[in-house]
């Protein structure tokens, strides 16, 4: 049987260079999310954490041996990184615990700063709330502590290789739809823009399954 597959070509234009993405420091927040169910704050293990389900981003379930390795983050859409092409996904943010010495309490138990990928939203998020995934949390601050004050910056994403691109998701019927996730896209700089071109080819083939990759057909 003879069909129709269409397949997607993304040609990504590249406009922030690596300079620019060394901003400078902005004041927030620091919350966390990703407890396992049951799982009290102070019971954290992080070495229990198995995988970190799929967010906002469409980048799927990712695995210890995955890029950021559980170092990921949610943000709100009210955050002005979320104006990028991606809408902030896929952005590098390094994160510093600060005390307030007015306050005169010592919440942050680490100062070293964390470098975590935007991969989710955060709709009850305040504009410069960062949502950490418990385990980049937990190597700031105790779990305990809730919420801890941050200051945070975009930087370059630490990752090995070039931009992937991947079918987060389709429909054939009913006019059809292609939803694409960009994995890797802050290393040297972020996305100004996508564009797409599509190639109509005929085919022979007796089955089409789900597509992983740009390049495979969208059946």
């Amino acid at each position: 049987m003879t069909m129709m597959k269409v397949v997607v070509l993304a040609s990504l234009l590249f406009a922030i260079t690596a300079a620019e993405m060394e901003s400078t420091w902005i004041k927030g927040t620091a919350s966390f999310t990703g407890l396992p169910h049951g799982t009290e704050a102070g019971e954290f293990n992080a070495a229990s954490v198995k995988a970190v389900p799929n967010g906002a981003c469409g980048y799927g379930t990712l695995t210890s041996a995955q890029y950021p390795f559980f170092m990921v983050a949610g943000v709100a859409a009210k955050n002005p990184i979320t104006q990028s092409a991606q809408k902030g996904c896929g952005t590098c943010l390094e994160v510093q615990c600060v005390d307030d010495p007015k306050s005169g309490k010592q919440l942050c138990d680490n100062n070293t700063p964390v470098t975590v990928m935007v991969y989710d939203t955060c709709d009850e998020c305040e504009a410069n709330q960062i949502n950490l995934y418990a385990t980049a949390f937990s190597r700031m601050a105790n779990l305990e502590v809730g919420r801890v004050d941050i200051q945070y910056r975009e930087v370059s994403c630490p990752f090995t290789g070039g931009i992937n691109v991947y079918v987060d998701a389709f429909r054939p019927e009913q006019g059809g739809f292609l939803k694409l996730a960009l994995r890797n896209v802050a290393g040297t700089g972020g996305i100004k823009s996508v564009a797409l071109r599509v190639l109509l080819l005929s085919h022979q083939f007796n089955q089409c399954g789900r597509p992983s990759v740009v390049g495979c057909a969208a059946c």
